[in-house]
């Protein structure tokens, strides 16, 4: 900037001597002092510009900062009151004895246990073979002589159809019963059923006839 000015100065002089001669000193000196006010405004004026010019070349590259306030949420412990019970006192209560066991025996009642022939035993078709039959007093009374052991249904493969008991049987004993049997003429599974006297239990006979 300095090095411009004296450039301007130098040039007023230079204009200066080149204005003719029979001009008055001070016509001179007012015409000096116009060109240098001139070149002062002139200066003046460039420095702005030059100002204004560096002005927006800042502003250009230093990008404007912007802050934002950010509030972070807080957190407050919030306590639940529950109308929860309490849990129930155990105490050692003994539990009840349990009730007396039931006889389930009844006054009259049997069991026959098939001797032989065995469990689909094979026997020769027309064959004759021997039952054996084994009925014991499972009742809580005994039983008087005379008890009947009688055919129900099935195949019959004795002629007789009625056996008895001679003998009174207490709870516990048993009577052994013994008939001549004989196998049907047809083959295949065979099966012969008795009956105790008043419906107690029952005997049976299950053979493969071949």
């Amino acid at each position: 900037m300095i090095k411009k000015t004296m450039i301007l100065i130098a040039l007023v002089f230079l204009v200066a001597a080149c204005l003719p001669a029979q001009q008055a000193p001070a016509d001179v000196q007012s015409q000096v002092n116009t060109a240098v006010a001139q070149t002062l405004e002139a200066n003046n004026l460039m420095a702005e510009a030059a100002t204004q010019t560096m002005n927006a070349q800042v502003s250009a590259a230093s990008p404007t900062l912007a802050f934002t306030l950010t509030l972070e949420p807080t957190f407050e412990p919030i306590l639940i009151i529950t109308d929860t019970p309490l849990p129930p006192t155990f105490t050692s209560t003994p539990f009840p004895p349990p009730p007396p066991a039931q006889s389930t025996s009844k006054p009259y009642s049997c069991f026959v246990s098939t001797l032989s022939p065995s469990l689909y035993e094979e026997i020769k078709a027309d064959s004759n073979f021997e039952i054996k039959w084994s009925v014991k007093n499972t009742g809580t009374r005994a039983w008087d002589s005379g008890v009947d052991v009688k055919y129900a249904g099935g195949v019959q493969m004795t002629n007789a159809t009625r056996v008895e008991i001679p003998v009174g049987l207490q709870p516990g004993q048993s009577y052994k019963i013994s008939l001549n049997a004989k196998a049907p003429k047809g083959t295949g599974v065979r099966q012969m059923t008795w009956i105790v006297e008043g419906q107690m239990c029952y005997a049976q006979v299950v053979i493969t006839v071949k």
